[in-house]
């Protein structure tokens, strides 16, 4: 979902599920592990322009 603020301003917001942080195991079955997900949000990998910890339980 995305809403215009300004000439090229938008923001935007998504809801990121469990299944969205399956990796899989040394025995290959898909997981979440719990723990810290660093999310990083820029136009490149040069521009980060916001940073944010997840916490997995």
């Amino acid at each position: 979902m995305s809403e215009k603020f300004g000439l090229d301003f938008y923001m935007v917001s998504f809801t990121i599920t469990p299944e969205m942080l399956t990796m899989l195991d040394k025995d290959l079955n898909p997981t979440v592990e719990a723990g810290d997900f660093r999310i990083m949000i820029g136009s490149s990998s040069n521009d980060i322009r916001l940073r944010e910890i997840l916490l997995v339980k």
